[in-house]
């Protein structure tokens, strides 16, 4: 019994015991901060409110998001066939209508934001995912307290890139969104709640 009981707490090859480590503070901070983060992109990056017209103007531009933008009577200056635009629209939509659009709805700085923005989302899905398989214990090379170390750092260094990505975005858009040759009167819009 004395030799089962000696043989049972013996370390593994790695160094630590063969028990699963508990879940540290560390890793509920860091899931449930990882969680939030996560929301908060996922509703950014499906907001069409980025930018808005004030709600009392006249403007005919409504929202505008990373993919979806609205008009009310809109009707674009370098348009020859003087078409209107009304309702809200993929900003990718292939028709012949709003592809007339395309290229003054999406300027270089604009398709820079949206490509950013999904690689934030990305880098944002698997740092979770690295701190759910610590907290939820669902790989077993994580249940070594000194491989969970590792991956929280590795979870932490991948959020850190993805707020980087998300200032370097903000700048960018925060900057080139009050372009008068890119949406009408800028003086009756402000950046919108999918934006903060």
């Amino acid at each position: 019994d004395i030799h089962k009981q000696n043989n049972s707490q013996a370390p593994d090859k790695m160094g630590g015991d063969t028990e699963i480590q508990p879940t540290g503070i560390f890793a509920w901070a860091g899931l449930g901060c990882g969680l939030f983060a996560l929301a908060s992109m996922c509703i950014c990056f499906a907001s069409p409110y980025w930018y808005q017209a004030y709600p009392l103007s006249f403007n005919e531009f409504r929202n505008i998001g990373l993919w979806e933008v609205c008009f009310h009577e809109y009707m674009h200056h370098k348009d020859d066939s003087q078409e209107i635009y009304r309702g809200c629209f993929w900003v990718f939509n292939p028709e012949e209508k709003y592809s007339k659009l395309r290229e003054w709805l999406l300027p270089p700085w604009f398709i820079a934001c949206q490509v950013m923005v999904t690689m934030a989302l990305c880098v944002e899905i698997l740092a979770v995912v690295i701190v759910a398989m610590i907290f939820l214990h669902l790989c077993p090379i994580m249940n070594h307290e000194y491989h969970q170390t590792y991956a929280m750092f590795a979870a932490a260094s991948l959020m850190f890139l993805a707020t980087m990505i998300c200032l370097v975005t903000g700048g960018v858009f925060g900057a080139m969104a009050d372009d008068r040759n890119w949406m009408p009167r800028p003086d009756q819009c402000l950046l919108s709640w999918g934006f903060g």
